[in-house]
């Protein structure tokens, strides 16, 4: 794919399209050129949700190693709240799924969507069930239902959104809690910080703070 560093490259390069093309061929192009924009615009983006300890460690035996209840307030308020007339998606691995408790499962007033190898899943209890991550932002995509979109966990299907441009929500728990044995992904120099909130205290005796990063 050509990359055009700037208005002018770009308007050379037409100029260019337009001189070796008949009329109508030039304008095929420019349409098919026109949709592929429209789409590429259309598209909602997504941001990540996580919360993780001094290592990173993000779970551990199928649970969350702690409660933070203005973790969880913050949770709620962000994948929740969307457009009037609209939900937000939430986007998880079986695993995660599953370690929500049963009471709690799906996660209420959102669209829970599932990744799973069990290909015989589509739909159960008002949960979408797919097999890849692609699936599940296409589907949350197309749905007009749908306001905002979040991937929730677990590792691995952290590590395949961050492949894409996206936004991460991180409460950063500032202690290590040496049974995790799950792993948010190591976010690498496309990741730039975009906010970073003031140092609380849940108890005296975990500090945590509420962190944003970008990656265009």
């Amino acid at each position: 794919m050509e990359v055009f560093k700037d208005g002018k490259m770009f308007q050379d390069k037409v100029d260019e399209m337009r001189a070796e093309m008949n009329a109508k061929e030039f304008l095929d192009v420019w349409k098919r050129f026109d949709a592929s924009v429209e789409q590429l615009s259309d598209d909602k983006g997504f941001s990540i949700v996580v919360a993780v300890d001094e290592k990173m460690g993000i779970g551990a035996k199928g649970t969350i190693p702690w409660r933070i209840p203005k973790d969880m307030a913050f949770f709620k308020k962000l994948t929740t709240e969307a457009e009037k007339g609209k939900v937000n998606a939430v986007i998880m691995g079986r695993k995660t799924f599953e370690s929500i408790p049963p009471d709690f499962r799906p996660l209420s007033n959102r669209l829970n969507i599932v990744i799973t190898r069990q290909t015989d899943k589509k739909e159960e209890g008002g949960v979408i069930f797919v097999n890849s991550l692609e699936s599940a932002l296409d589907k949350a995509r197309k749905d007009p239902n749908v306001d905002q979109i979040f991937v929730i966990g677990g590792a691995e299907v952290y590590r395949e959104a961050m492949i894409y441009p996206c936004k991460v929500y991180m409460t950063r728990i500032m202690t290590t809690f040496p049974e995790c044995d799950v792993f948010f992904p190591q976010m690498d120099g496309s990741f730039e910080i975009h906010s970073q909130g003031e140092i609380q205290r849940h108890k005296e005796l975990l500090s945590f703070r509420f962190e944003q990063y970008i990656k265009k």
